[in-house]
């Protein structure tokens, strides 16, 4: 079973707590999209709407991780907040783009 969620720490926990900690989490890249993008400028946002959409739709995972740490590394000195929210949870769990998920 794998659990997608939003990103709420709270749902993540019931998840723990109900499921355990061997369940599966990912965040869905949606959620994960939106709050990047919200950290951009409306002129700035299809450029990364679209990287951000390539890296996921790649088969390659280690391929994918990388694209996306390249676009976080873009991000840094202009829009440091999306960079951060891109590099958030990247820990933790990695893109699934077969299941629609991103880190959480």
């Amino acid at each position: 079973m794998l659990v997608v969620l939003d990103g709420a720490k709270a749902l993540r926990k019931a998840v723990r707590d109900v499921l355990g900690h061997d369940t599966p989490v990912q965040r869905c890249i949606r959620h994960k999209e939106r709050n990047v993008l919200d950290h951009l400028a409306e002129r700035d946002r299809p450029q990364v709407k679209r990287r951000l959409r390539q890296a996921w739709a790649l088969d390659d995972h280690a391929a994918a991780l990388e694209r996306l740490k390249v676009l976080a590394g873009d991000l840094d000195h202009s829009h440091p907040g999306a960079a951060a929210s891109l590099r958030e949870g990247s820990r933790k769990r990695s893109p699934s783009p077969a299941s629609g998920c991103a880190a959480p």
